[in-house]
């Protein structure tokens, strides 16, 4: 047994030290070179490990190098990718194709959210047409780049770079809280672009004008969407039955998102989702974002509430992914990050949108009453505004919540119209049953013949019927409408069942819609959404809702008027 045991351990000496022939490491790399071409990158790396000694007979240890690092890319194993390229760089910088590995190098960096590497490193490149590829690489990364203090350190190396100066303009001139020196920087590429922009650039270190358009996005295959779901599900609750009922929206979401994983898949579009839970604790969110390798994500979505979105979105920020806050109008959160987005509209965008809509179609005067919530005084005074920059005029603005007979109230406001022709409309900010029957009532009782404008959610008041909201000539603020006629609802009602055994809610259908447009913005332009979402197309194939406007702001702004007609919802464009 003892010889048997020498012989083997010979062996494996023997086979640990024997050199490939020069034949068989030819073979190799012809070899590595066809699964590459079949996107069989894990094979591939195997194929050239051979290639990567340094051997007597290894006369392709570059190309080995090269390749190499090229699958590993492909895998996304950019740090593998990039100690392999500077093993190539610093031992052949004579090599006939140096250049190639500088791109890649670069490349690599880039990807790996190391900008400044990224753009030292192509610096080394040499050849003009690499160079030239290389400053368009280097203009789509650094534009798309939020990491303000690599820019402030690129822009003291490279002043004269203009999309380096563009890309710390545009992150600067949204920042709270300047400092002295921010701000004297901040001056200083104002007067550099406004020279830019009036002259031809000379001597610039980047071919690229900051005002013309992103170049096309560097080709890195997206396999799969990594998707982390940051929801409140507060699963450790003591009385979990008592928290299932209060969070049964965030279980209704959860389940649209499923149905549109299955959905996307069925497309050829692989996603995996990981979900948290948040707990509505700000500590534990932060813990999470730490410990679970999330930096390489495509896109988070969470987590509900804005108070818990804060550290989601600076995680976003330094690292560059598209985060989707669902479910809440308030747009605080995400003022310094340029890639949040809300599914829903802030207060002020529905309340800008809807002065202008109403001044263009109903008339120049509006009485406003708003409720007791921020976000009711948010979107009347956010209308006001707007509409008092239109010309329009605003005789009466009240916190209704406030006054103890509201009916009388009310009333007394519209008397002086009681009788005459008028083109008053009135706002109604609240989403409180009772005022809007106080409202109405009011209004009623005046015999007026006048437009109510106020929020979608009157339409789940029961104290009112929808005969009563026709006859007042209410007309409804919307953004998620559901046709409960079309195929593609019931299509959706049927899987959704047959998933969670319960029927679907609103809140399950802008689940279905959040996840299926991101993933498929993603699949198609990249993690770096933020740049194209201004051209992005309002609504796709397969949504089930009305769609996403991002061309104003980070908030979605497609909004419509609702009004019945003969007993039946229309649907009107807010944007005619």
């Amino acid at each position: 047994m003892k010889y048997f045991y020498a012989f083997i351990c010979f062996f494996v000496f023997f086979k640990s030290y024997a050199q490939p022939s020069a034949t068989e490491l030819k073979n190799a790399l012809q070899y590595g070179k066809g699964l590459l071409a079949e996107k069989r990158y894990d094979l591939a790396k195997e194929a050239f490990k051979p290639l990567l000694e340094r051997t007597a007979n290894n006369e392709w240890r570059e190309y080995g190098h090269y390749y190499y690092a090229y699958a590993a890319f492909q895998k996304q194993e950019y740090a593998v990718a990039q100690v392999t390229l500077q093993e190539l760089v610093s031992q052949y910088s004579q090599w006939e194709k140096i250049d190639d590995a500088y791109y890649l190098l670069a490349h690599s960096a880039f990807a790996a959210n190391k900008l400044q590497s990224g753009v030292q490193t192509i610096r080394s490149i040499k050849k003009p047409d690499i160079q030239q590829d290389a400053y368009n690489l280097e203009a789509y990364y650094v534009r798309n780049s939020n990491d303000l203090s690599t820019l402030k350190i690129l822009y003291s190396l490279y002043p004269k770079n203009e999309n380096i100066a563009y890309r710390l303009y545009t992150l600067l001139a949204v920042k709270r809280d300047l400092s002295a020196t921010e701000k004297e920087t901040l001056a200083v590429l104002q007067a550099q672009l406004k020279l830019n922009a009036s002259n031809t650039a000379t001597n610039t270190t980047s071919p690229i004008d900051p005002t013309t358009p992103l170049p096309p996005a560097p080709t890195v295959n997206i396999d799969k969407i990594d998707v982390g779901l940051f929801l409140p599900l507060l699963l450790r609750e003591a009385d979990v039955s008592k928290q299932a009922r209060k969070q049964q929206f965030v279980i209704d979401f959860y389940y649209g998102l499923l149905v549109a994983q299955e959905k996307l898949k069925e497309e050829g579009i692989d996603v995996n989702l990981y979900l948290y839970d948040t707990e509505r604790d700000e500590n534990r969110i932060k813990n999470l974002l730490n410990k679970n390798n999330l930096q390489n994500s495509h896109l988070l979505i969470g987590a509900m509430y804005p108070k818990d979105t804060y550290p989601l979105a600076d995680f976003a920020q330094r690292n560059n992914i598209c985060l989707v806050n669902p479910l809440t109008p308030n747009i605080e959160w995400a003022k310094n990050c340029t890639n949040c987005y809300l599914s829903e509209p802030s207060a002020e965008s529905i309340g800008s949108k809807t002065a202008q809509y109403v001044h263009k179609t109903f008339s120049d005067t509006t009485i406003i009453y708003f409720g007791s919530q921020k976000q009711d005084s948010l979107l009347a005074y956010s209308f006001m505004n707007k509409y008092k920059e239109l010309g329009g005029k605003v005789p009466i603005i009240k916190n209704i919540s406030t006054l103890k007979n509201a009916f009388r109230v009310v009333s007394t406001d519209l008397s002086p119209y009681m009788g005459k022709p008028t083109k008053t409309s009135v706002l109604v900010a609240t989403t409180d049953a009772t005022t809007a029957v106080n409202i109405l009532s009011g209004v009623q009782s005046q015999n007026l013949s006048l437009n109510i404008i106020t929020t979608q959610e009157w339409l789940d008041f029961t104290q009112v019927t929808y005969a009563q909201l026709e006859q007042a000539n209410v007309n409804f603020i919307m953004n998620n409408y559901i046709d409960y006629y079309l195929p593609a609802i019931r299509q959706f009602d049927a899987k959704y069942i047959d998933k969670s055994n319960i029927l679907p809610s609103k809140f399950s259908y802008i689940g279905h819609d959040v996840l299926y447009y991101f993933a498929k913005m993603i699949k198609q332009y990249g993690k770096n959404f933020a740049e194209v979402s201004k051209t992005a197309p309002l609504k796709i194939e397969g949504l089930l809702l009305e769609g996403f406007d991002y061309r104003n702001g980070q908030d979605n702004q497609h909004l419509f008027i609702g009004k019945f007609k003969e007993g039946r919802l229309e649907i009107l464009p807010m944007d005619k």
